[in-house]
């Protein structure tokens, strides 16, 4: 449907594409990068727009640019991407059998939040703790049941591997539990006992739901890898560079319990982690190549792709090659050769079981070799226990932190933070941010995005946004280099995890509720970024932030407010890697910290993120800012005098 028919122009149509691409993601300078991305969205010569026509395209509102039909392009060739891969590293051997689960495939993606089924049994239950109670059972059984499905499809197409690109995490899990709530809301018995929730015989409803949805889905898998001991399942480890051992992810944590499954992170050409790629000193096993990896799009068209969903297809692809070569080994073994020949590698170390990436030649030679004998000599796999991540300071390799620096006569204060809903703000000026000039567009009703590309224009960049429905306030300083991209108002991960790809990292955020705005910047110098979804501040929240901490993360931006008498709210927190912050701490939510910021700082911490709203503010304070002779507003109406004498 893409490529519209096989003809031959059409084949170097989109060869020339995919290749016009690849080589514009490789351009080093990023301003030129930026100009040549720009230029893609202005182009239509793919062969889909063409076809259609851009003036049906215009009459019906579809944007179909030739990068928006590059990202369709490679979003749709995902699976022949990784089943190129697998043939390429079997040496043709692998005879592939392919089957979808997930988002493609209804039946199987609702196995917890089937519509009409979970709609029934709101309309049926109780109470909004029986409601949940029966989702989670229902959603036990259907899981078990499809799974028995997807176990029979295993053994009558006798596959001896299985490649997964598969994985939810415990974020997706949170906002199913957000989802049931809503459902409970509007179609259950008694929707006011959604605020009267209490705990039910064996289940943490109110603690540990997410967790609850997590089991229920992970039974599906832990049943077909059970029912099938002699396939050795090859699952990718996720590309949101996160902690398995901590976060869980459905089902590729389930590789450190049974022994016919493994769990493979990416490395690029150095044999570093990838920037994106998850890890799990117990939960990822093994490593293998998953940065611009060349294989097959469309017939005979090729092109790169990058994540882990890369990587573990050539772990597949060995694997396959193997059983073909010595089809008496068993899948146990299988994993036992690859995990001995693993070649060390630094930069894995406590990031995966085996330390190491995949060392194709030394597995083939192994498993020529392999007798019984040889499970005894082989080293002993590191397997640690969970230890529940501990509170308080990041830790991680140290920076030496820099002096707070004395304020120069005369220094010029800008607006370094801003939070606030209606008639209660804060406003945070400072010393040293390296804004030479700035404006703010005061408290409006509407977003004032008109006011906003007046100022882009004028060369300000957007260095703080906040409010809601009931009055939104931006502020916007020169002295910011790069370009700036909007998202708004509906929190649009796709525009996000895009605008991500393309360079941009998100800069500022506000809102509450269902109503958001996110700022992202070019040239921030800023690494891999995280967000959490708006959720309240709970301890898992909270833990979620200590283990970012410790990854080298640093909040970068705040917003929301999560008050008990309001639904559908909650914080927004985002945290990033290879910033200039040190040392953080976050106070809150509660009334405005004033003794802790005063006491932080006379330690050397400035404050760096504000949000909330009358008696309920979060505040994070940093080190390593530059900031310096910081002064807070009182609460109350938005402070235009008092920021106009500062400035």
């Amino acid at each position: 449907m893409l490529a519209l028919d096989n003809t031959p122009e059409t084949k170097k149509k989109l060869t020339d594409l995919v290749q016009s691409v690849e080589r514009i993601l490789k351009v080093e300078d990023p301003d030129e990068r930026n100009g040549m991305i720009q230029a893609m969205r202005q182009s239509y010569t793919n062969p889909l727009a063409e076809g259609i026509g851009l003036d049906t395209l215009g009459g019906v509102g579809i944007e179909l640019n030739d990068l928006v039909y590059y990202q369709m392009l490679t979003g749709a060739s995902h699976g022949t991407h990784v089943a190129g891969t697998i043939v390429d590293f079997s040496d043709e051997k692998a005879e592939l059998f392919c089957f979808t689960h997930g988002v493609y495939r209804p039946e199987a993606a609702s196995v917890l939040m089937n519509a009409a089924g979970t709609i029934e049994l709101a309309e049926e239950s109780e109470s909004y703790s029986k409601f949940l109670e029966k989702v989670i059972v229902s959603g036990r059984e259907r899981s078990l049941d499809y799974g028995k499905r997807v176990s029979g499809y295993l053994k009558s197409v006798g596959g001896g591997v299985l490649n997964g690109s598969w994985g939810r995490n415990m974020e997706a899990f949170e906002q199913n539990s957000m989802q049931l709530k809503g459902i409970y809301e509007e179609y259950g018995k008694n929707p006011d006992t959604v605020n009267q929730l209490v705990n039910v015989p064996g289940l943490d409803l109110i603690n540990d739901l997410a967790l609850e949805l997590s089991v229920a889905d992970a039974a599906l898998f832990a049943l077909v890898i059970y029912e099938n001991p002699d396939v050795l399942f090859v699952m990718a480890a996720g590309n949101s560079t996160e902690d398995n051992d901590q976060t869980l992810p459905s089902p590729i944590y389930l590789s450190q319990f049974f022994p016919n499954m493994i769990t493979i992170a990416s490395h690029g050409r150095s044999g570093e982690i990838s920037d994106f790629s998850c890890y799990g000193a117990t939960s990822v096993q093994l490593a293998a190549m998953g940065e611009n990896v060349h294989s097959a799009l469309l017939s005979g068209i090729e092109g790169e792709e990058s994540g882990t969903s890369m990587a573990s297809p050539s772990v597949a692809g060995v694997a396959a090659l193997i059983r073909a070569n010595h089809p008496k080994l068993k899948a146990a073994d299988v994993r036992r050769i690859l995990e001995a020949t693993a070649k060390p590698e630094a930069s894995f170390v406590g990031k995966t079981s085996t330390e190491g990436i995949m060392d194709k030649a030394a597995a083939l030679a192994l498993a020529d070799n392999w007798d019984s004998a040889n499970v005894a000599r082989l080293g002993t796999t590191k397997r640690g226990s969970f230890n529940p991540p501990t509170r308080g300071k990041p830790t991680g390799t140290p920076v030496q932190e820099q002096p707070v620096q004395a304020a120069p006569t005369g220094s010029k204060l800008r607006i370094s933070a801003v939070a606030g809903f209606n008639d209660s703000w804060r406003v945070v000026m400072s010393g040293g941010t390296g804004y030479t000039e700035q404006s703010h567009s005061g408290v409006k009703k509407e977003f004032p995005l008109g006011w906003m590309q007046e100022k882009w224009g004028e060369g300000y960049r957007v260095t703080g946004v906040a409010g809601d429905e009931w009055g939104w306030n931006v502020v916007m300083s020169t002295g910011v280099a790069g370009d700036q991209a909007l998202v708004g108002f509906d929190f649009d991960t796709t525009q996000i995890t895009q605008r991500m790809e393309e360079g941009y990292r998100i800069s500022s955020i506000g809102g509450w509720k269902d109503k958001w705005v996110v700022v992202m910047n070019t040239e921030t110098g800023w690494g891999v970024q995280r967000y959490s979804l708006p959720t309240p501040m709970t301890e898992s929240r909270r833990e979620w932030i200590d283990a970012r901490w410790k990854e080298g993360y640093r909040i970068t931006a705040l917003a929301g407010d999560d008050d008990p008498a309001e639904e559908q709210d909650g914080w927004m927190v985002v945290m990033t890697q290879k910033t200039d912050l040190q040392e953080q701490s976050i106070v809150g939510p509660g009334e405005w910290p004033w003794q802790t910021i005063a006491e932080k700082l006379e330690e050397g911490f400035a404050v760096t993120s504000v949000t909330g709203s009358g008696d309920r503010w979060l505040v994070v304070l940093s080190k390593g800012t530059g900031l310096r002779d910081q002064v807070m507003s009182e609460p109350g109406a938005y402070p235009s005098a008092w920021i106009k004498e500062r400035w």
